[in-house]
């Protein structure tokens, strides 16, 4: 539903080597010359003494350090000294010891859309030795073509360090909530987490020591002096786990004034599957294509076209092998970027007069050691001003200045399909195109700069700061046909008919939607985040609905929520264990499972609850799934190919009665037997299975006077056994968003989960012994009553439990014989659990007596005597029996 303006928009870049018969002799020279230009800094992957990672080179060298982004699809090699990626994995993963994927897409699959990205970052800046006289200055994680140049480097250890934060917090090590005392690149910050995997970083362009010299400008590096604050964030959620967003802060801490700052992401994607020669022809980095999408018509707004200004990259045709996709090896997906937040982005978001006070440039080009390849569009108005390399070519910009006048050019290329079509040159508004531009057409070794700045919040004084956030992001799907690119722009890259029909059959949804994604989840649209009044902007739909399409311009990070989760009673018996839970939370009405809004749609979205039950916390199985009675309409949709399609309208599931009241019909007859002109039919949204199995009753409560009908309900879980706690969870989920294309949301089952051990207490005491008696025939190790391996069971794997220690009181437990005899004894401390993993309130007696012998069948009597914790009041003693029978 997303439409693509293909012609106005779509762009991006390619390579290094050529094709053809001289790839072999060009990958050869290039490999020598690889082999040959060594950094004067590497990455060392030697752990540190404190055990959090790789160290850098030495430490006179910059700590340099490389982590990868794995929580969502999209696995994403990120560094702290200006480089996104791994370079074809020639970097490793230190918490791994693997080869780093660069942008893996999906996660896993070795299917690559990156080679190497790098951040440039250029200004005009006065000379300090020359007052008068500006230099133009760009400082660069790496040239990307001259290699090795690093311009931006961390600190030396033990600073200069990646740090690593969750929202998960101390429960997914090494990385933790926050950064406390970590933060020794930056004295007074302190950063929470926010995503499920955080990565922050400081570099700087003010290191000369050991930079290589430009070989085009044959000068050593000269700072900007520009230090850069880098966050990059994820997240497992559907609507967020198919892009990164990566924060920059950039602070002037040089003694003058930045003009006309520009910020860079120069990206070199190769897109492959890792069984790939990386430079057959039309294989791997040899037949890429890359373009830019400016807009596209969202399917609630249609009279609006959302601008996402993305540029993007991918394989020609997807890779078929014998004609069709090979879904372990063909590469059909698209990777690109988009920035979502730039300095003064939020300045007047909410007035009628509202612009974007920012200007972009897209310029793509090939590399390459033959000149009649090395080529990129160019404005005829700015042709010449990058400067010629290698050898008169027009396409790589090499050395600072032209670095700076490709960055800052406000130009943006045609798509790269595009540069055969003698129509793209006619007026001699481009150079004209390139003798090679069939074979730049069908795809090859490209490269793309997608560059910010220009505005006056881009001039930075010593000392100020800017921000400035882009998302890279992946899309599924986009080749669909093995053959669109063999039929319409193999032969026929010249005919403006043959790359429109290429184009029709490319499928840019799912990543146009995912870059929507990534704005919104920067800024929520509709939310006030300020609370200064402004929500964003919004659309009023045919239906009357209000649909927000840009937030207030001030960063959530957050994407919309799940319903809350219930909260959970328990009873327990000998075997049973009964779940009981209310759909909202009496004393805080608005925040339950079935009346909370969703942040982003403002509707109550509850749709039903789901039940788990798990032995460890980690591999849960779902026991039972409830969700409501509601429908979608199922229509006939006329357009090509026709036939019967469900939620056409893309409108949310609604209940029967509202399904009655508008005559509705939910009986499905045969399509061919059904009136394509008449009213639609109506499908079951989920399984329609009602909560009646487990409602408890219904109850009216009154609640500042408005009447509230909250209903309850109740799961029972039987025949367990007493001596193994399970964990059980239950969730509550919603039915999404049509308008957005989010599918339904589940909240997380650690939430209100709960090891419970189905054990029937004693009237009479507080401290539960069991089983009791103690039964060989009943404690088989088969039945799990003890230790599973039959294989390495010894005696001392027995157990008797005690339970119903509390955390405010330690415990002597003393087993005795009928005769007076110490057996055991057997000490509680909630602060030091008898052994890691032990539940608490729990200790056990594993039939062995305090002289190493194995006790005999007979009748035993236990005494417990509590102390209390910090000097409280002791609990009264308690004394009891239980029979082993062996």
């Amino acid at each position: 539903m997303i439409k693509i303006k293909p012609f106005i928009s779509l762009r991006k870049s390619i390579g290094v080597y050529s094709r053809g018969s001289s790839s072999l002799l060009v990958s050869l020279i290039a490999l020598m010359v690889l082999l040959l230009s060594t950094s004067v800094f590497g990455i060392n992957m030697r752990w540190g003494s404190e055990g959090r990672g790789p160290l850098g080179k030495s430490l006179v060298g910059p700590n340099m350090e490389l982590r990868v982004h794995r929580i969502s699809k999209v696995y994403f090699s990120i560094t702290n000294y200006g480089k996104l990626g791994s370079e074809s994995q020639d970097l490793y993963d230190p918490l791994t010891s693997q080869p780093a994927p660069s942008c893996e897409f999906p996660g896993g699959s070795n299917f690559e859309y990156l080679f190497q990205g790098c951040v440039w970052i250029g200004a005009i800046q006065e000379n300090p030795d020359e007052p008068g006289v500006y230099d133009t200055l760009v400082s660069i994680g790496d040239d990307g073509w001259q290699r090795n140049i690093n311009e931006l480097l961390p600190s030396s250890p033990p600073a200069g360090e990646i740090l690593m934060l969750s929202t998960r917090g101390e429960a997914s090590p090494p990385y933790a909530p926050t950064t406390g005392s970590l933060t020794r690149d930056i004295p007074g910050r302190v950063f929470e987490a926010i995503s499920e995997q955080d990565f922050i970083c400081k570099y700087d362009d003010t290191k000369t020591s050991g930079v290589n010299i430009d070989p085009i400008s044959n000068r050593p590096h000269k700072p900007l002096g520009i230090s850069v604050i880098q966050k990059s964030y994820s997240w497992s959620y559907e609507y967020a786990e198919d892009f990164i967003l990566i924060d920059f802060e950039i602070e002037n801490v040089g003694q003058k004034r930045l003009n006309e700052l520009w910020l860079g992401l120069y990206i070199d994607a190769d897109v492959l599957h890792t069984s790939e020669n990386g430079y057959g022809i039309e294989e791997g980095a040899q037949d890429d294509l890359c373009g830019f999408i400016e807009s596209y018509a969202n399917p609630q707004s249609p009279d609006r076209s959302s601008d996402i200004y993305t540029a993007w990259i991918a394989d020609n045709d997807g890779q078929p092998y014998g004609g069709i996709y090979d879904v372990h090896r063909s590469p059909r997906g698209v990777s690109g970027c988009r920035v979502v937040n730039w300095p003064g982005r939020g300045t007047g978001i909410c007035e009628d007069d509202y612009q974007e006070n920012i200007s972009y440039s897209f310029n793509w080009w090939i590399s390459n050691m033959d000149n009649q390849y090395d080529w990129g569009p160019q404005l005829q108005e700015k042709y010449d001003i990058w400067g010629d390399f290698p050898d008169g070519a027009k396409g790589t910009p090499g050395g600072d200045i032209a670095k700076y006048q490709v960055m800052s050019n406000t130009e943006f290329d045609y798509d790269q399909a595009f540069c055969d079509l003698d129509s793209i040159y006619t007026g001699n508004t481009w150079i004209p195109k390139s003798d090679q531009a069939q074979t730049l057409a069908n795809g090859y070794d490209t490269r793309y700069l997608f560059s910010f700045g220009g505005s006056d919040a881009f001039k930075l004084m010593p000392g100020d700061i800017c921000t400035l956030t882009v998302a890279y992001i992946c899309g599924e799907n986009l080749h669909n046909d093995p053959s669109n690119y063999a039929n319409n722009l193999r032969d026929g890259t010249n005919n403006p008919a043959s790359v429109q029909a290429f184009y029709d059959n490319l499928n840019f949804s799912d990543f146009a939607t995912n870059a929507q994604w990534a704005s919104w989840v920067y800024d929520n649209p509709g939310v006030d985040t300020d609370g200064d009044g402004c929500s964003g902007r919004a659309d009023t739909l045919p239906s009357g609905d209000v649909f927000w399409y840009m937030g207030d311009g001030v960063p959530d990070f957050t994407g919309p929520p799940p319903p809350t989760s219930p909260k959970i009673n328990f009873e327990v018996d000998k075997g049973y264990i009964k779940l009981s839970w209310c759909g909202i939370n009496i004393d805080e009405p608005g925040t339950g499972p079935e009346d909370c809004e969703d942040l982003f749609s403002g509707l109550q979205d509850f749709e039903g609850y789901a039940i788990y039950i798990s032995y460890d916390a980690l591999d849960w199985t779902l026991l039972r799934r409830y969700d409501k009675v509601d429908w979608l309409p199922v229509t006939w949709d006329a357009s090509t190919p026709e036939g019967w399609a469900i939620n056409l309208a893309r409108q949310n599931p609604i209940t029967t009665d509202s399904l009655m009241s508008l005559g509705g019909d939910t009986v499905f007859v045969h399509p061919d037997e059904r009136d394509t002109d008449g009213e639609p039919y109506w499908t079951a949204y989920d399984f329609n299975s009602g909560f009646d199995e487990i409602l408890d009753s219904t109850n009216t409560l009154v609640i500042d006077s408005d009447t509230v009908l909250a209903n309850y309900y109740s799961f029972t879980v039987d025949d367990l056994l007493q001596t193994k706690g399970i964990y059980l969870a239950v969730t509550a989920f919603d039915f999404g968003n049509a308008q957005t294309d989010l599918s339904s949301l589940e909240s997380a089952k650690t939430i209100n989960s709960a090891l419970i051990y189905p054990i029937k207490k004693d009237a009479d005491k507080k401290i539960m012994v069991y089983p009791n008696p103690y039964k060989k025939s009943n404690t088989s190790i088969y039945q799990q009553f003890e230790e599973e391996s039959p294989v390495t069971w010894a005696e001392q794997d027995r157990r008797i439990f005690f339970s119903g220690f509390t955390d405010d009181q330690r415990a002597i437990v003393r087993i005795w014989s009928l005769d007076g005899d110490l057996i055991m004894a057997i000490t509680y401390d909630p602060d030091n659990p008898q052994y890691y993993g032990t539940p608490p309130g729990i200790i056990y007696w594993n039939l062995v007596s305090r002289n190493g012998q194995a006790v005999v069948s007979g009748l035993y009597l236990y005494s417990i005597e509590f102390i209390a914790v910090d000097g409280g009041t002791n609990r009264e003693s308690e004394i009891g029996k239980f029979a082993i029978i062996k």
